[in-house]
């Protein structure tokens, strides 16, 4: 591992939450941040996973979580939350990447609802062939219905995907097999919970309600 591989905390604060870059409390949250995922150890054995958790959490994980939250507090409509784990040859934004860890990549979805220039041939009733049939059915369902899984005979899904209800985190797992999950709201969604709450933009927003 090099130097350049080591997160700058700092750079990566959202630009939204209204820190100014080298002031007292930007370090002050960045130091925070770092000794969450880091701890103590600059250099660590697990560097890429606690760094690509620290990205996750950045970029993506929270920012579901808070438009969850929000959008289920103010919507009547279900709302269903799934995680993907599937890997196949059809992930091909992690392939584009270069990336040779386990996981999938963002984007990794789209390949299976959307065929394009770069999609493999796809063998019947192979792995791709059935995640491919298996979106396809959940979101044509979803948009006929409302519900991804209005029959719970259908032999190809084999599952009910329940709807998040308050603060139950209701999901699909998307892999090899379909199965439902409840996913723990984490203590690194809690941590950016805190973060954003405590942020210049986070008070002004209180402040204005």
């Amino acid at each position: 591992m090099v130097k350049s591989e080591v997160l700058d905390f700092e750079k990566l604060i959202p630009w939204s939450l209204g820190y100014k870059i080298g002031s007292p409390e930007s370090k002050a949250v960045a130091a925070k941040l770092k000794k969450f995922y880091f701890g103590d150890e600059e250099y660590s054995r697990n560097f890429l996973k606690q760094k690509y958790d620290a990205l996750s959490d950045i970029y993506f994980l929270y920012g579901i979580y808070d438009t969850i939250m929000t959008q289920s507090a103010v919507s009547k409509a279900p709302i269903y939350l799934y995680w993907m784990t599937l890997e196949t040859k059809l992930n091909l934004f992690k392939m584009l990447l270069g990336v040779r860890i386990p996981g999938v990549c963002h984007c990794d979805d789209v390949f299976y609802l959307f065929k394009n220039f770069a999609t493999p041939k796809i063998v019947p009733g192979s792995v791709e062939d059935i995640g491919v049939t298996r979106f396809v059915r959940l979101w044509t369902n979803f948009a006929k219905f409302g519900n991804p899984t209005p029959d719970k005979n259908d032999d190809l899904l084999k599952v009910v995907w329940k709807p998040i209800t308050g603060r139950n985190m209701d999901c699909l797992e998307i892999g090899k097999e379909l199965q439902a999950r409840s996913k723990p709201v984490t203590e690194s969604l809690l941590l950016w919970k805190q973060v954003f709450a405590e942020s210049p933009a986070g008070r002004k927003q209180n402040d204005a309600v």
